[in-house]
This record gives C-alpha cells, structure tokens and sequence, in this order.
C-alpha cells in the first residue's frame, strides 16, 4: 500500500486493493509502466510518501516516467479499486473519494483514462502484465476479467 513500482516487460506487477485505488501508466511503445497503489485521496502539506495519495501519485508516476523520456501522450492510464469496503459510516465514501481524486489528478496532467474497473463493494486482486498492458482483475465470486 502506498507505492508507485516501475517495472518493463516481461514483468507482472501486483496488488490486493479494497477501497484503494491502483493507477497504472502505461507505454505500449517502450512495454514499461508504473502501478501505484493510492489510500487516500489527497496529500496534507509535506507528504512523507508521494505515492500514497492520489493528488501526488500522479505527478510522482509522470515525473518517473519522464526520466524514461515519457510524456503524458505517451501514456495510458487504468484505474481499479475504489470499493466500498466499510458499510454505511463516515469511511463508506473513501473508494469514491479515491477513484474521483484519481481521476481528477490524471486529468490535470492530460493523461486519458483507458480502462476502469472501479466501485463495488468487493475487494479486487490484480495482475498488470507489461508486455501486453493488460490488467486481470480477479474478485471472490465473480469470473476473471481483463481491462
């Protein structure tokens, strides 16, 4: 929880979320990407780890990447996660409050979303292969899928 991991083909990157949100960008051109796995919406001043909150994930993802020689056309964006994991409390909105920051923080860089298998009230396990930019999302109950 809380990371942005760079990784190039044939690698798999993985993540177990609930109400958190992964955030994948992705070249198919280079086969080279990043996944983030953000718990909350939005930073506090001086954020200890840019990778745990949607509004400096991004930034922190599109900075890496550029030192790769990336830009923002360059890449596609996948979001997965966002459940409602907690019942009706205080803490019922922040899968939606997580998928909206995340949203949001991909449009103020120009970066499209491609894919999205967000919401729910079920956990999500995923695998981000980054020779092909897929992503198979697997959830307890219900038939594998592919974004």
């Amino acid at each position: 929880m809380g990371q942005a991991v760079f990784a190039t083909e044939p690698s798999r990157l993985t993540t177990i979320l609930g109400s958190c949100v992964a955030v994948t960008l992705y070249s198919p051109r280079r086969r080279l990407g990043m996944l983030s796995h953000v718990v909350l919406p939005k930073s506090r001043n001086g954020a200890d780890n840019l990778a745990k909150y949607a509004d400096t994930a991004i930034p922190h993802m599109l900075s890496a990447l550029r030192c790769e020689g990336l830009g923002p056309r360059d890449l596609t964006a996948k979001i997965v996660g966002g459940a409602c994991m907690f019942g009706d409390n205080n803490l019922s909105r922040i899968g939606e409050s997580n998928v909206q920051a995340t949203v949001q923080a991909l449009e103020d860089v120009g970066i499209s979303i491609a894919a999205r298998d967000a919401g729910g009230n079920y956990g999500r396990r995923i695998c981000f292969d980054l020779a092909t930019g897929v992503i198979t999302v697997a959830s307890v109950g219900r038939p594998a899928r592919t974004i």
